[in-house]
């Protein structure tokens, strides 16, 4: 546990004013008892001259969590706000998590950090609030993170955007280039921007703030990591049920659901829709190539299915891998969907990477 006080955190924040923070940090742990310690000290080494609370959501952990979240509590009543749930909520899938943490949040901004992730720069959320408060047209802050393991041994990527964008700005005009922004955990962002936030959606919470971040403004993307992230290959963790796995299928209705609602809702559209989701097909695509399967061709023929600009795919597809389309296998796929090979001279091209692994290994853990 960190050697600070509650009234040492709180010495700069002027009067007690906890019950009105101006940021609320939203952490979600389920199961998290080797990590979770790690995550409430990186909230609590953070210097501001303003009121932030933590609402920590532990989701009916079957683990110590709990036990030590009390420990917590105990000693910082006025900054660890728990809320312990004896039914596991994430598992409904009906929004209810999402719902419980946005009433529990007062802030006018809300940062992200799950159980098993944690923060590294005790200024963190004094310098992107700072940002924040002097640029009203950005919407969100995200910061570099830095890849761990879960013994916290570094992991040799990085999620970085920022070398495209020498000025560090992602303008909200730009097209959709990585299915996500940032890693959640270093995020900062406007309370108002999660007012839309939609319930019943495939895709999963980084994806959608990224969508509801890009709608309300420029988003501030810095190349300092302020977090390390966890890839836990166990549990109930994302990256324990979808790593290694093909998610062509799943990924390509999750945005198109989010582009749809980004459209009819948030009121932005992206011009690189078609190009971005065509990633995803031709993923699908050199799977069936590689795995021949029953199932893999079922995956291929429902994302076909609902793909809504079938002409430009196909020109697409075999002006970006023409030896490829002479692969008897590939030829039969396009055949049997429809057939024809037109080389109309579309001005179609590809432009989004989807959220790859730099080969830039991160600065050395102590």
């Amino acid at each position: 546990m960190i050697n600070r006080t509650q009234q040492e955190i709180m010495q700069n924040w002027g009067t007690d004013n906890s019950d009105t923070p101006l940021v609320s940090v939203r952490c979600t742990t389920y199961n998290h008892e080797p990590y979770i310690a790690q995550a409430l000290d990186g909230f609590l080494m953070q210097k501001t001259n303003f009121p932030f609370e933590v609402i920590v959501h532990d989701d009916a952990s079957t683990d110590k969590t709990a036990e030590i979240i009390r420990e917590y509590e105990s000693r910082f009543p006025k900054i660890i706000k728990p809320i312990y749930e004896t039914e596991n909520q994430y598992s409904k899938r009906d929004g209810s998590l999402a719902r419980i943490m946005a009433a529990a949040c007062k802030g006018k901004y809300i940062a992200f950090c799950e159980g098993d992730d944690y923060w590294i720069d005790e200024n963190k959320l004094q310098m992107q609030v700072d940002f924040l408060e002097m640029h009203d047209d950005y919407s969100t802050y995200y910061s570099n993170v830095e890849g761990i393991d879960k013994n916290g041994n570094p992991l040799y990527y990085v999620y970085m955007i920022y070398p495209f964008y020498p000025s560090h700005t992602i303008p909200q005009s730009c097209s959709l280039w990585f299915g996500v922004i940032g890693q959640t955990a270093t995020c900062v962002t406007r309370a108002s921007v999660l007012s839309k936030y939609p319930n019943g959606l495939l895709a999963n919470g980084d994806m959608i703030i990224s969508f509801l971040a890009m709608a309300k403004g420029n988003v501030y993307y810095s190349g300092i990591p302020f977090a390390r992230h966890r890839k836990v290959f166990h549990g109930d963790s994302w990256t324990a049920k979808t790593w290694g796995k093909d998610m062509s299928l799943w990924f390509y209705k999750a945005y198109m659901e989010l582009f749809e609602y980004s459209r009819d809702v948030l009121g932005k559209s992206y011009s690189n829709e078609k190009s971005f989701l065509s990633n995803f097909i031709w993923m699908k695509l050199k799977e069936c190539i590689k795995k021949p399967s029953i199932n893999n061709f079922l995956e291929l023929f429902e994302i076909l299915r609902l793909c809504t600009f079938k002409r430009k795919l196909l020109y697409l597809l075999i002006k970006r891998k023409k030896e490829q389309a002479n692969n008897i296998r590939l030829r039969t796929v396009i055949d049997i969907y429809g057939g024809g090979y037109s080389l109309e001279p579309y001005t179609l091209r590809v432009s989004c990477i989807f959220r790859f692994p730099f080969e830039t290994p991160v600065r050395k853990i102590a």
